[in-house]
């Protein structure tokens, strides 16, 4: 029976332990816990995906230290991210997104951390600057960017699909298509590398989207998402984001975001 009641009250212990650590109501008003998964798998990162979580880690602990709040960093495991955020175990999430990926009626979301949105490539004497530009053109899609069904399903584009980044571009300067669609990092390997000053990126991205912090719709999530957004503006206006950048060596990729246009 001692044994029995004994098994009980570790297990009572346990539970509650468990519930207490998952509620965010319990923590201080000046704390807040950001889950982020165990890997950026909805996305290719092209080799960085070391130095982007280095960066959003050191980000977030300065954003922490400039306005003087605590954000405690959890790992969760892979594909949990809304899930956890809907049943209120955590405060906010990490994420890579854009505000059309969910109902941004449901949740608020901070101005970007890194852009990591879609681009379009175009020759190099190509005077293609916008997505309207492309009406009745030809325009590849690389399989592998985030925004290509949206494009398949825009009816004012002629879309190719394209499973091999080179051969896209090989036919583009040979002039077949018009331009490609690729993920920023992606664009940067090949019109920073072996395709320079034949091609070019045009900017801005087609799309938004990059990592950032959501929350769900409550008057604290504001809070933080405050925090975070004025935090963010303070650390690009006295150079510690531009620093964070060059020491995970993500300034030449062309993923920062300025001020004004992180939105």
């Amino acid at each position: 029976m001692k044994c029995l009641f004994g098994s009980l009250s570790i297990l009572a212990f346990i539970v509650f332990s468990l519930s207490c650590s998952s509620r965010v109501e319990e923590r201080d008003e000046n704390t807040f816990s950001v889950a982020r998964e165990l890997s950026w798998y909805t996305i290719n990162l092209h080799g960085k995906s070391h130095e982007i979580t280095a960066f959003c880690e050191d980000l977030i602990d300065a954003i922490a230290d400039i306005e003087g709040i605590k954000l405690e960093k959890v790992l969760i495991s892979s594909g949990r991210s809304f899930q956890t955020l809907n049943k209120g175990e955590y405060n906010s999430i990490l994420t890579i997104s854009s505000k059309d990926d969910v109902i941004e009626d449901q949740y608020f979301f901070s101005d970007l951390f890194l852009n990591l949105g879609p681009v379009l490539v175009v020759r190099d004497d190509s005077k293609y600057r916008f997505l309207d530009d492309f009406h009745e053109r030809l325009l590849g899609v690389w399989e592998g960017t985030t925004y290509a069904q949206k494009l398949e399903m825009n009816p004012s584009t002629v879309t190719r699909l394209y499973y091999d980044v080179s051969k896209a571009i090989d036919e583009l300067i040979a002039g077949k298509i018009d331009g490609v669609a690729l993920d920023l990092l992606a664009a940067r390997r090949y019109a920073g590398g072996a395709y320079r000053e034949r091609v070019k990126i045009v900017m801005p991205p087609l799309e938004k989207r990059g990592i950032r912090i959501v929350t769900g719709k409550n008057e604290n999530d504001m809070k933080l998402i405050m925090h975070v957004n004025e935090g963010l503006k303070k650390l690009i206006g006295n150079g510690t984001y531009q620093r964070l950048l060059k020491k995970w060596k993500l300034d030449k990729e062309g993923v920062g975001v300025s001020e004004g246009i992180q939105k």
